[in-house]
């Protein structure tokens, strides 16, 4: 039996000097378990506190307080800085935990109040520190916990003040100081401004304090108190919003910059699923209640075989919570790892508070048991009653179970976490690095992940500030124009920045601005892509980087590989890590049928995903399939079968390298399918929604189906040089298909090739035409091409000998029509575009587009009575229509109504004050009206607005000196 002394002094060792054992030994577990690079979940946060993307400072507040020190590391020391900062902020967490288990109420049943009798029922076993270890053993070695503290987290300060928060309240029993629970409540509110989990356990929080304090809860000082403490904490929401309103990081107001900041909160509580997410709250919430609720004593009742059933209840409860809070531990299906996956279509969130919960659960108990079943009880019912001889068993199965639990998250997490601080991601980014060390380099890309990993693995080198570093994505923003000018001062000199944070930059003016870059800049994407970009340049592949090239003047497709470029490109793929990297990506996806398979399933563990090597080899298999159809498209097809191949193995799930293989075999063979026009793309997409997509995460696809379909994607999207180079592919491939010419004939009108077109059309006149009929309207796409062909080269006679056809073939056919209308109009044939618009308004007779055709087109041909009334029948309907009403006030004006030409012209005024037609149109009237003095002001507003130096300026001044002659 234990003596008083010795007693104390094990419960001094658990409560005291234990958590410091603990603190410091979990810190010297993670100091040599560190990672000391950069692991995919951690490349967010280092990008953030060094400020590498855009938008800037956007942390949690109290991660931003936090890390802002480490903004003065040098850059190659900022990820190990952080991963250190994690590992404290655990181990500290650790040592919370390891406190708070050691003080945890021992007195919540009548058995434990007959064994535990020290003050504030602390427990006082020589085996109180097993509890401790256990717990923290649950805790400190679980998987993501693990995983957050040996690389740089936002979870795990987030964890630390709720560690905080839980030990104050603990703490608060022993020694009733209301500025415990004053601390907790303030930072409650802080964490609640870095935490949104911490919103949705405020009402677990509100019942802790209620059992804290219990009916001087509603004391009105103390809510008043509290109420006050938790607001407070919660100013720190305004910290972001006041650190970017000092910078206009992002051009925004201060409260809309709150809200801004709030928002992410505010998605987060209104998606979730909180029917599925309570399932997963409850293992680790319900355990809690136990150390909350003091039961009381069953002395009503009188039936031995009652009490002994009652503490048989207990003791049953308790071990199930014991062996379910430690099973979480091993995260199987019911862990916060891993359900949330199946309620969210995402699971971002490290959940760490549950896992923190359950392992105080699991230390509450195993003392439970400990106490109940390794003390003697000092009942006075039960002073005679022999020891069970299921004591013994009951202490040394938690022995055991303690034993396991460390021996198996050590044999299930430790390989793990070694295997995620290889070295796979700094290899990586120092081969992309490789070729951008010039300082005149600009790099982009739409790939924010790997333009951070980019950021991280430059070399810094003394008096070289480092290549351009841009974002295509954020590039449309003019707040990004504005960082860029700050970050590369003096270097990045193309501003695209304005003071309206709404508008958006177009692609012409970003196309502009990458051809400026590219005349003092050699420019590199990180990938392969598509683009407005990529209208203007082309990609030639370095390894993983690809140079953007000017296209020759008409060139559709860029010059053919040379021998120095496969040869780069071929060595490159030859490096013996990027084997041993598919062979770990074999491993994964492999089966696993040894004794851990077993046991994994024995527990229900799922195997862990290798984030690092996913994210190395999609991004290496993304490459190399792109390099694998430059090679195919060079007729090279053993090089691209070797290198579809390898993408594969680099990335098993790559769909556009399956599919590639797949059609390289049929070439090899010369056995290639003709394209099946009907066949959905989607189809065949495998886990990706859209094409779009399909390609950015994959890799470009060399396949007719994809070619032909990519092609009308691009097309439709004004990308007409990357639709040709697809259409022009599926030519090569399937000769026969129609289809493709006249797709190919239409672009080339599109970018003015007017030859070239004709070419096309001649194409499919030379073929059997299997997919275009002998009939009328069967040609009339072939037709098409012709006589927009003829008409740009100004041949109208043959133009008009096609439109005939058309017409006649189509009569009703309303695109028809406006192609026909338009060519007519551009060909200034505005006797042939008038038909066309009579035919348009007999099927619409309120067509506004028609309606307003033919009044314009009357006025070129000077017919302006004709004019007026289509284009008043418009005005009805649409009374602001300004080019109505322009082309009316002048069908008035030329038809000498001076009156109604006036009024119109005086809405425009009111409409548009600083068009400067509209005061030329009015000083006309008035010169007409022989209101001198009125011509001469309207005159002056008209050259205050118009363009300096042309013959209407001109005749405006000769008319100004005329009028200004006559005056008296």
């Amino acid at each position: 039996m234990t003596t008083p002394s010795e007693s104390g002094t094990e419960k001094r060792f658990a409560t005291s000097l234990l958590p410091k054992l603990v603190a410091g030994g979990a810190l010297l577990i993670y100091l040599l378990t560190i990672n000391h690079w950069i692991s995919v979940q951690s490349l967010g946060l280092v990008a953030q506190v060094g400020n590498w993307n855009w938008p800037q400072h956007t942390l949690p507040p109290l991660l931003f307080l936090a890390t802002y020190p480490f903004h003065w590391l040098p850059t190659a020391w900022l990820p190990l800085g952080l991963n250190l900062f994690s590992a404290v902020c655990g181990a500290l967490s650790l040592g919370l935990l390891a406190r708070s288990v050691a003080i945890l109420p021992r007195d919540r049943t009548e058995a434990q109040r007959e064994r535990e009798h020290s003050n504030f029922a602390i427990l006082s076993l020589r085996t109180a520190w097993v509890p401790v270890v256990f717990a923290v053993v649950a805790c400190g070695l679980q998987l993501t916990f693990w995983e957050n503290a040996v690389a740089a987290s936002d979870e795990l300060l987030n964890l630390l003040l709720f560690a905080f928060i839980v030990w104050n309240i603990l703490e608060f029993r022993i020694d009733a100081r209301e500025s415990r629970l004053a601390w907790a409540t303030f930072v409650y509110g802080l964490t609640m401004a870095n935490n949104w989990l911490m919103i949705v356990l405020l009402p677990v929080y509100l019942l802790a304090l209620l059992g804290s304090k219990k009916l001087a809860f509603f004391n009105v000082g103390f809510l008043l108190r509290m109420f006050g403490l938790g607001v407070a904490g919660m100013l720190a929401y305004l910290l972001m919003p006041l650190v970017q309103y000092s910078e206009q990081s992002l051009g925004l107001g201060f409260w809309e910059l709150v809200w801004f900041n709030m928002t992410g909160q505010k998605d987060v509580l209104f998606n979730l699923p909180y029917q599925s997410l309570w399932m997963l709250a409850l293992p680790s919430l319900l355990p809690a209640l136990l150390m909350v609720i003091r039961w009381k004593a069953f002395s009503g009742e009188t039936s031995a075989l009652g009490m002994k059933m009652t503490g048989f209840m207990f003791h049953v409860i308790h071990a199930i919570f014991l062996v379910v809070c430690t099973w979480i531990a091993f995260d199987p299906p019911i862990s916060p790892r891993i359900y949330p996956k199946s309620v969210m279509s995402a699971n971002p969130y490290s959940w760490l508070p549950l896992y923190y919960l359950s392992a105080l659960s699991v230390g509450y108990c195993s003392g439970y048991f400990l106490l109940i079943f390794g003390k003697a009880s000092r009942s006075r019912r039960r002073r005679n009653a022999p020891p069970s001889p299921l004591n013994p068993v009951v202490v040394g199965g938690i022995w055991a179970l303690l034993g396991l639990t460390t021996a198996g998250l050590l044999w299930k997490n430790l390989p793990l976490i070694l295997r995620d601080n290889d070295a796979v991601l700094q290899k990586m980014a120092a081969r992309i690095t490789a070729g951008l060390a010039a300082d005149n380099v600009v790099v982009l890309s739409d790939d924010q992940s790997l333009l951070m990993l980019t950021e991280a693995g430059l070399p810094r080198q003394a008096g070289k500030p480092g290549p351009i570093l841009i974002n295509s994505v954020a590039l449309k923003y003019p707040a990004y124009h504005q960082f860029l000018l700050n970050k590369y001062a003096g270097r990045w000199q193309d501003n695209l920045a304005t003071n309206d944070p709404n508008v958006e930059i177009n692609d012409v003016q970003l196309y502009q601005s990458l051809a400026r870059a590219a005349q003092n800049h050699t420019v590199y994407y990180l990938h392969p892509s598509f683009g407005y970009y990529f209208e203007r340049f082309y990609q030639e592949a370095h390894g993983l980087n690809f140079s953007l090239n000017e296209y020759a003047t008409n060139a559709i497709n860029p010059p053919a590989l040379t021998p120095a470029g496969i040869s780069e490109n071929e060595e490159f793929w030859k490096a013996g890590d990027l084997k041993l990297l598919a062979e770990k990506r074999a491993r994964e996806t492999g089966k696993d049928t040894g004794i851990g398979a077993k046991l994994r399933q024995l527990l229900h563990i799922s195997p862990e995903p290798d984030w690092n090597a996913q994210f190395a080899g999609n991004v290496y298999s993304r490459a190399l399939d792109s390099w694998g159809v430059t090679l195919q498209r060079n007729d090279r097809l053993d090089e691209a079968a070797a290198a579809f191949q390898f993408a594969r193995e680099l990335n098993p799930n790559n769909v556009a390298a399956q599919v590639n293989l797949t059609f390289n075999e049929a070439l090899r063979k010369g056995t290639n399918a003709p394209v099946v026009l009907g066949k959905s793309l989607e189809s065949r997409l495998g886990l990706y929604k859209t094409w779009a997509k399909m390609v950015d995460a994959n890799g470009p696809v060399d396949e007719p189906q994809f070619c032909y379909q990519e092609g009308v994607v691009f097309i439709q999207n004004h990308f007409y040089r990357q639709a040709a180079q697809q259409f022009e592919r599926v030519t090569k491939l399937y000769p026969d298909n129609p289809a493709s010419y006249l797709w190919l004939g239409q672009i080339y009108n599109l970018i003015h090739l007017p030859d070239q077109a004709l070419e096309m059309a001649q194409a499919v006149r030379e073929r059997k035409k299997p997919s275009i009929s002998d009939s009328e309207a069967g040609n009339v796409d072939l037709w098409s091409v012709e006589a927009t062909a003829y008409f740009a080269k100004n041949d109208q006679a043959a133009g008009n000998r096609l439109l005939d056809k058309i017409l006649a073939a189509t009569p009703k056919d309303g695109p028809m029509l406006n192609f026909a209308l338009q060519l007519y109009m551009s060909s200034q044939q505005y006797t042939n575009a008038l038909a066309i618009i009579d035919r348009q308004l007999k099927q619409d007779p309120d067509s506004p587009t028609a309606l307003n055709n033919k009044g314009f087109v009357n006025v070129r041909l000077e017919n302006y009575e004709a004019a007026i009334p289509p284009l008043t029948r418009l005005l009805e309907m649409q009374p602001t229509n300004t080019v109505a009403l322009l082309n009316r006030a002048i069908a008035n004006l030329r038809s000498n109504h001076l009156d109604e030409a006036e009024r119109d012209y005086l809405v425009l005024e009111r409409l548009h004050p600083s068009a400067y037609q509209i005061y030329y149109g009015l000083g006309e009237v008035a010169y007409r009206q022989k209101d001198a003095a009125a011509a001469i002001d309207y005159y002056q507003r008209y050259l205050s607005n118009a363009p300096p130096n042309t013959a209407e300026s001109s005749n405006v001044l000769a008319r100004m000196q005329e009028l200004k002659s006559r005056s008296p």
